[in-house]
C-alpha cells in the first residue's frame, strides 16, 4: 500500500485513511483531513484516488464560497451522476474550505461562519449519501471545528493530520493593530490562534478602499510585511520567492507612508524589515543603506543603549558577516553584546543570542579558542533561563557541535547533536524540519567517522 516520497508520519496517516475508507464500503463515512500545504494535499488526494481505484470511484467537489453547504454540493453531484444514484462505491474529496474568509467585512456573517452553521445543522441530511466523504481543512479551520460545529465533529469517523511546516496562516497575536478595528474586532475572538493570510490581504484591500490614507492601512502593510518575512525565515513559506516579493511590496508601501509620519520608530522598523528582505534576496548593496538608516534612527530616537539599537547593530553586523566583511562586523557585534549585558542583564536570552552571533563570527574566521567560551556561556544561559528542553537550548548545542566538528572533535560533536535531537524530538516532534536537519547532520558525521 505504501508509496515512497512522503514523510513517515504522513505515510502512516495516509495508510490509516485508506484502511478506514475501504472499511466504510457503501456506507456513509465522514473523514476530516487536515493539511496546510496545497501541494502536499494534492499529492495525498492523487495517492488515495489511485490506491482505491477501481473499487472506489473518486470525485473532487469544491465548496461554493457564498453558500458553503456540503449537503447542497453532494445533492447536486448525486442528482447528476447515475453511478452514485445506483449506490456505487465512491470517495468524495470536499475542497475549498481553506478559501473561506474569516473576516465579516460588510457581511452579517463570515464565509467560515456560514460553513460551520451548515455543518452543525445539516448533519442528519448527510445520511442520504452512502459513501466516504473526505473534508479537507486547514489547521486553522480544524482548530475551530469542535467548538463551532460540535454535533458534526462528534459524528465524524476519523481525523487524519498531514505534517507540514508550511502554514497558510499567521498567529493572531502578531496582529495587535487589528484588535481595535471595527472590521475585525467583532470576529477576532472567533478566529482562534491563527488568521489565514488571504484574510489579512482581504482586510488590507478593503481598508485601502475605505481609508486609503489612514494610519491603520500603513500599520497593516507593515505587519503583513513582517509576517511574510517571518514565514520565510522560519521555513514556513509555501513559495519562498513569492512571499519575499509580497513582503517587499507591503514594506515599500508602508515605508513610503512612514517617511512623512511622526512615528520614527515605526519608520525604523519598516526600514529594518525591508533591508532584511533585500538581504534574503542577496541584494546586499540595497540592504546596507536601509540598515544604516534604521540604526541611526534607533540611536537618535531611542538612545545609544536601547535594546532595539542593539538589535539593529546585530542586523547590520550579520549583513557584513554574510559578505565576509568580518572587520566591520566585529565591533558592531561587540557593541550590541555590551548593550544587552548592561541593559537586559548577563543572563537574558537576548544576551545569549548576541553571544552566539559573536561566536559565529569568530568561528567563521577560524578563531575557535575565542568562539568556544562564548558558545558555552550562551548554552548555560539558555539552559537556566529557558530550560534544558527548550528548542533554543538545542540550537545552542548545535552551535557548539559545529565548533567541535571544525576542531576535529567529532565524538563531542555527536554527543551535542544527540542532545539537540532529543530536545527537538520532545518539543517539536520527529518530523519537524529542525529535528530532521539535526538527524541528517548526525548521520553525515557518523559516516565521516566510519569512513
Amino acid at each position: 500500500m505504501a508509496e515512497t516520497g512522503l514523510l513517515p508520519a504522513n505515510q502512516d496517516a495516509l495508510d490509516d485513511l485508506l484502511v478506514a475508507i475501504e472499511a466504510s464500503g457503501r456506507r456513509l463515512g465522514i473523514f476530516i483531513a487536515v493539511c496546510d500545504d496545497p501541494q502536499l494535499k494534492e499529492d495525498i488526494i492523487d495517492r488515495y484516488a489511485r490506491e482505491l481505484a477501481p473499487e472506489f470511484r473518486h470525485y473532487r467537489l469544491t465548496l461554493d464560497a457564498d453558500e458553503p453547504s456540503i449537503k447542497a454540493l453532494l445533492t447536486e453531484q448525486t442528482n447528476a451522476d447515475a453511478y452514485l444514484q445506483q449506490g456505487g462505491q465512491a470517495v468524495v474529496s470536499i475542497l475549498g474550505a481553506e478559501r473561506l474568509r474569516t473576516l465579516r467585512l460588510e457581511a452579517a456573517y463570515s464565509q467560515q461562519e456560514r460553513f460551520f452553521g451548515y455543518l452543525q445543522w445539516t448533519r442528519e441530511g448527510l445520511q442520504d449519501f452512502p459513501f466516504a466523504i473526505v473534508l479537507w481543512v486547514t489547521y486553522q479551520l480544524q482548530e475551530q471545528l469542535s467548538r463551532k460545529a460540535p454535533d458534526f465533529w462528534s459524528w465524524r469517523r476519523d481525523v487524519v493530520r498531514f505534517v507540514s511546516p508550511k502554514r497558510q496562516a499567521i498567529p493572531t497575536d502578531r496582529l495587535s493593530t487589528l484588535r481595535g478595528h471595527e472590521l475585525f474586532s467583532s470576529t477576532l475572538g472567533e478566529v482562534g490562534n491563527t488568521l489565514p493570510l488571504a484574510d489579512l490581504e482581504a482586510l488590507i484591500e478593503e481598508t485601502a478602499k475605505t481609508s486609503p490614507h489612514s494610519n491603520l492601512l500603513t500599520s497593516l502593510h507593515l505587519q503583513a510585511g513582517e509576517a511574510y518575512v517571518g514565514r520565510v525565515e522560519n521555513g514556513a513559506a509555501q513559495d519562498y520567492r513569492r512571499e519575499l516579493e509580497k513582503a517587499k511590496t507591503h514594506l515599500q508601501v508602508a515605508n513610503q507612508a512612514l517617511k512623512v509620519s511622526a512615528d520614527l520608530e515605526d519608520c525604523a522598523n519598516g526600514l529594518d524589515r525591508l533591508a532584511r528582505v533585500y538581504e534574503l534576496q542577496g541584494r546586499y548593496s540595497e540592504a546596507e543603506p536601509l540598515y544604516v538608516e534604521a540604526l541611526e534612527i534607533y540611536r537618535t530616537e531611542l538612545g545609544e543603549r536601547h535594546p532595539s539599537t542593539a538589535s539593529s547593530l546585530n542586523n547590520l553586523a550579520l549583513l557584513y558577516r554574510s559578505q565576509g566583511r568580518y572587520s566591520e562586523a566585529e565591533p558592531l557585534y561587540v557593541e550590541a553584546l555590551e548593550i544587552y549585558r548592561t541593559e537586559l542583564g548577563e543572563r537574558h536570552p537576548s544576551t545569549a543570542s548576541s553571544l552566539n552571533n559573536l561566536a559565529l563570527l569568530y568561528r567563521s574566521q577560524g578563531r575557535y579558542s575565542e568562539a568556544e567560551p562564548l558558545y558555552v556561556e550562551a548554552l548555560e544561559i539558555r539552559k537556566t533561563e529557558l530550560g534544558e528542553h527548550h528548542p533554543s537550548t538545542a540550537a545552542s548545542l548545535l552551535n557548539l557541535a559545529a565548533l567541535y566538528h571544525s576542531t576535529q572533535r567529532n565524538h563531542h560533536a555527536l554527543d551535542a547533536i544527540q542532545q539537540a535531537i532529543d530536545i527537538y524530538t520532545s518539543a517539536l516532534g520527529t518530523e519537524h524540519h529542525d529535528t530532521q536537519n539535526a538527524l541528517s547532520w548526525r548521520k553525515s558525521i557518523q559516516d565521516a567517522l566510519n569512513g
